[in-house]
């Protein structure tokens, strides 16, 4: 069973579009109410003054100079603080505080944590506020292959527009930093610092993007900001200065790692992927790029409207499901897109299937085996039989706007693992609905189930890969009975069969960019004809997983390796969602 986090005596959340400019010393509180409305936003800590966006704002432009304690900050605990650890995985620490940025207009109210329900603070945790890119969506009928044509060169030969990215303003970057107390501060004396693997590089304006809406900011305890000085010399400030990262939305993929150094003893962090971040013109700015905007995925297609309506009409109409109550719990309490959708029927379905895994990764985010750090949600606990599963994609089928039922997701182990009841129900499935999509996210360890489901009608796969080199396969994902040799022939598998092959790339600077790993990659991605690259920032501590990984020759930057796979396979499209497969008729 995966660890639980505490939750603290009480809590803040708030959740805002980002404010104008204001004029100086002008700040703006936060009301209370006693009745938020179903799909409230915004509470306050008990005791504490309520802070606005507006204020945070404040803080950041009328800073003070460097070391100085007089300048305008905001306690971003008292915005939104992770709970606490429980106890049961050691010694309770100061866990990291984040505020979020959100699409909604800025509401107001203010409850006491007792009052309100367990499922706010996960609901507004920063893996579950995704939102768009801006980049336009590509086909949904895969397409022709590119094949690879030259080498891919060094960091030290590219131009520094490739390295660095388009510049995309004027001003300058700044160091921005958290107090201990959880406020933010900015350091007027160093210039930003980031991370690439081991290797530090300084911050550059051409790094960075604005905080994309559905960000999250939070600051690193047990660490030590790292900056620039003005020699270009990389120095470590100290304790009274912590590390402040960026958790970006769905639809955006970092491309530096915050510049942050552990102490001894410290904790390891939550499992989000936490991005370079930093100050410029009163505006936060991140390290990253835009990778999709499919609209299915837009946060304002996902409220509480109708919501616990369409989860009892479920309930109704499958007596006994046990998907749907396990499902209603992801949609309700988590607000898991992929589960809200399940019961609105439409867009993609949830379509779990296996509480046991054949791998053991560094990153899974539904079970830590060594308890160091808690896991975001709980493995599904029982294994759905088939008719659970076909039943349930039977009502979801039945929806208008229904199209893809998905095996294979962030709540379960591996679905490959259950083959003979995922081949019973995707052939249940295919007989009543010719023109849906059957798709399964795997690791690709088991190719002849896969193949057995292909024969039944699954016509799109999705395999996820850190690494198809495999001292780093084996490394992160530990697996048991499986290699590359398996998840290469489960790409080949359904592309022989005409299906859409997707791969899920998770992403980490410093080992994606790398020379040998791009070579890798490209080469993988021609041999199973894949159709789509999803690029995904891998959620784990950074620290941490550098240090579990053998150090590697230096990455020529994650928007050049972007680039250099676009031009290398042409036709290979790149996002981060799975579109439908065209059937006829």
């Amino acid at each position: 069973m995966a660890q639980r986090a505490a939750e603290p005596a009480a809590t803040v959340i708030h959740r805002w579009r980002p404010a104008r400019r204001m004029g100086a010393g002008r700040r703006l509180g936060v009301s209370s109410a006693t009745t938020p409305p179903p799909d409230f936003t915004v509470t306050s800590l008990a005791g504490s003054a309520a802070v606005s966006v507006a204020a945070v704002s404040a803080a950041f432009r009328w800073p003070g100079r460097a070391g100085s304690t007089g300048g305008r900050r905001i306690r971003i605990d008292r915005l939104c603080p992770y709970p606490s650890l429980s106890s049961d995985v050691g010694r309770a620490v100061r866990p990291p505080c984040v505020y979020t940025l959100g699409a909604e207009p800025p509401l107001r109210y203010a409850k006491r944590w007792g009052a309100v329900p367990r499922s706010v603070n996960r609901r507004l945790s920063p893996a579950r506020l995704p939102a768009p890119g801006r980049l336009p969506a590509f086909p949904d009928t895969p397409r022709a292959r590119g094949l690879p044509t030259a080498p891919i060169r060094s960091a030290a030969t590219l131009s520094p527009l490739l390295r660095r990215g388009r510049p995309g303003h004027n001003g300058s970057v700044r160091l921005c930093v958290a107090h201990p107390d959880g406020s933010l501060d900015v350091r007027e004396g160093l210039r930003p610092a980031a991370r690439s693997g081991h290797t530090l590089v300084p911050l550059e304006d051409s790094d960075v993007i604005p905080l994309p809406e559905g960000a999250t900011i939070a600051h690193l305890p047990g660490r030590r900001a790292q900056g620039v000085d003005r020699h270009g010399r990389f120095t470590a400030l100290d304790d009274r200065w912590v590390p402040v990262a960026a958790i970006l939305p769905v639809g955006h993929l970092r491309t530096l790692l915050p510049a942050s150094q552990p102490v001894a003893g410290s904790r390891r962090l939550p499992l989000f992927g936490y991005t370079a971040v930093a100050e410029r013109d009163g505006e936060l700015v991140v390290a990253a790029i835009s990778t999709d905007a499919f609209a299915w995925w837009q946060p304002s297609r996902h409220t509480a409207a109708g919501l616990p309506e369409a989860v009892n009409a479920a309930r109704s109409a499958l007596p006994g499901n046990r998907l749907v109550e396990h499902l209603a719990r992801c949609a309700l309490e988590y607000r898991c897109y992929t589960a809200q959708n399940t019961f609105l029927r439409r867009y993609e379905a949830a379509l779990p299937a296996s509480p046991a895994c054949n791998a053991d990764c560094l990153g899974c985010i539904s079970l830590q085996s060594d308890g160091a750090v808690p896991s975001p949600q709980e493995r599904m606990g029982f294994a759905p039989t088939p008719a659970e599963l076909a039943g349930l994609a039977d009502h979801f089928l039945g929806g208008e706007e229904a199209a893809i039922v998905s095996f294979g997701q962030g709540c379960e182990g591996e679905a490959l693992t259950r083959g003979r009841a995922l081949v019973e129900a995707t052939a249940a499935i295919r007989e009543r609905h010719s023109t849906a999509t059957i798709h399964v996210n795997t690791n690709g360890s088991r190719p002849r189930v896969l193949e057995r489901m292909v024969t039944a009608g699954c016509d799109s796969v999705r395999i996820s890969a850190i690494s198809f080199t495999d001292p780093i396969f084996r490394a992160y994902y530990r697996p048991v009975g499986y290699g590359l040799d398996e998840v290469l022939e489960c790409g080949r598998i359904v592309k022989r069969a005409g299906g859409q092959v997707c791969l899920n790339l998770l992403a980490f600077p410093g080992i994606t960019d790398t020379p040998r790993e791009l070579e890798a990659t490209i080469a993988a991605c021609t041999e199973m004809g894949v159709d789509q690259i999803q690029w995904r920032s891998l959620n784990v501590d950074h620290d941490w997983l550098i240090e579990e990984l053998s150090e590697m020759e230096p990455g020529i930057g994650m928007g050049a390796a972007l680039e250099t796979v676009r031009r290398r396979l042409p036709e290979v499209a790149h996002g981060n969602f799975t579109r439908p497969v065209a059937h006829p008729g």
